[in-house]
């Protein structure tokens, strides 16, 4: 998730905070954040920890505030905590350069919803959003928000395309033995509305769809592709 935001991350930016969740995810995103910011030469000027199922955040953006941070790294995993952590900052005016949140929640449809205009300006990463110009990605958030009356996320489009690399290979295969659907997927070059899928070996991992992240941003309540 680090490297699609590069750019960003590294634009004019020298002192950091990071506010991360206790827990595998909290640790995980933690620790890929502290390889980027050592790599990267900026300085981390606060590190603060908060549990499961917080809800007032301003205690924790007081301490981050008076160490004056450029960017603010926030890593949660529930879909409401993201949207808790933004309010608190804003209730309490932490403003710094540049708020980046790690986590599905920072990315959800409904961020926006229950942030306000405290979503307005941050920054995030995702796998793919109802507006990357990949075939039938239109008709299908047309039809998902007919469907549901929300946007789309990443996982359902994820979701939709495994189903389609699915009947491709079926297709393909000829039968269902085992053998012939795995070396039919194994063969799989095709474009879907998740973007084009191939499955590779490369750094450690096997047979796996090799995919860039995006860099987003939340404007007018609205997840931009950056």
């Amino acid at each position: 998730e680090i490297h699609a935001a590069e750019n960003v991350l590294t634009m004019d930016v020298k002192p950091a905070a990071v506010i991360f969740e206790e827990g595998a995810f909290g640790q995980f995103g933690r620790k890929r954040f502290e390889r980027f910011r050592r790599g990267a030469g900026i300085k981390l000027v606060r590190q603060e920890r908060f549990e499961e199922g917080t809800s007032d955040f301003a205690p924790l953006f007081e301490r981050v505030r008076v160490r004056h941070p450029d960017l603010v790294y926030m890593i949660a995993s529930g879909p409401a905590t993201p949207a808790f952590m933004i309010r608190s900052a804003m209730a309490i005016d932490l403003n710094p350069r540049l708020f980046f949140g790690h986590g599905e929640g920072f990315v959800n449809p409904t961020f926006g919803l229950y942030a306000g205009k405290a979503s307005d300006g941050l920054f995030s990463n995702t796998l793919w959003t109802p507006t990357v110009p990949y075939p039938g990605t239109e008709a299908f958030r047309a039809a998902y928000e007919s469907a549901f009356e929300v946007r789309p996320d990443y996982h359902a489009a994820q979701a939709y395309a495994a189903m389609a690399v699915l009947t491709d290979a079926l297709r393909r295969a000829g039968s269902v033995t085992p053998s012939q659907v795995r070396d039919a997927l194994a063969r799989t070059q095709m474009m879907t509305l998740f973007g084009p899928v191939q499955f590779e070996d490369y750094e450690g991992k096997t047979h796996q769809n090799r995919r860039a992240m995006l860099l987003v941003q939340w404007i007018g309540k609205r997840l931009e592709t950056v």
